[in-house]
């Protein structure tokens, strides 16, 4: 029933719950029961985790990003962390290019909507063990400011790596904004693209500020965008 109540609101729950075991339940009692078992487990989720001893050379990576969410109580962010061991891929086909496509056979997730005060306790709990092994850690995140600080606040001798599609994403913005022949555009974001995975940040920084006749609005982007590249630059190369 719980399984049921956290996969989609709690009127359609009582239709999966009806379509396989033939019984009906009102919205009510399913949001009892999930919403029980949900605070039975809160204990559980600031256990840490004990894991398995790393091999010699093994890395660690790490994420975690926000989304908003509209809520009754309105906007609201879910935050969401995920860990995983290097050596904890399998080969799953090969991508267009002809590079070979991978998954994970095993990942620790946390969770939280709300702030990331309370984010953060659940997500040290799910690196458990890790912790002891800063040198192996390596987290790819985005750009926000809280998870900037502490990372780089709780583990200084981790290796911090800026999303490339992150970075991206707001390149790919304001070439947009500013370039209206579609060709030089993709050109020109081409070039940018195959800076960053070639770790010349720097170079794209240089290449942004040499951009000439920008409109009020661009200018405005483009310094946005200097902000955030300057801003994450050491985690860029």
């Amino acid at each position: 029933m719980a399984l049921a109540g956290v996969s989609d609101v709690y009127s359609k729950s009582n239709e999966l719950l009806n379509a396989f075991l033939g019984i009906n339940i009102s919205e009510s009692q399913v949001y009892r029961v999930t919403d029980y078992l949900g605070n039975a487990v809160a204990e559980d989720v600031m256990a840490e985790i004990k894991h398995q001893k790393l091999n010699s050379t093994e890395r660690v990576y790490a994420s975690m990003d926000g989304s908003m969410i509209q809520m009754d109580q309105g906007w609201q962010e879910v935050k969401l962390g995920r860990i995983f061991r290097e050596d904890c891929k399998l080969e799953n086909g090969t991508k267009e290019q002809g590079n070979i496509r991978y998954k994970l056979d095993e990942s620790f997730y946390s969770g939280h909507l709300g702030s990331y005060n309370h984010f953060i306790p659940k997500f040290e709990a799910s690196l458990g063990t890790y912790k002891d092994c800063e040198d192996r850690l390596v987290f790819i995140t985005d750009g926000a400011q809280w998870i900037h600080n502490y990372l780089t606040n709780r583990f200084p001798n981790a290796t911090h790596i800026l999303d490339y599609y992150h970075a991206v994403e707001h390149l790919t913005d304001f070439a947009n904004s500013h370039f209206t022949d579609i060709a030089r555009r993709e050109k020109w974001v081409k070039a940018q693209k195959g800076e960053l995975l070639e770790g010349s940040a720097q170079n794209v920084l240089d290449n942004i500020v040499k951009l000439r006749k920008l409109s009020k609005n661009v200018r405005t982007q483009r310094t946005k965008l200097l902000e955030y590249y300057k801003n994450n630059v050491d985690r860029m190369d």
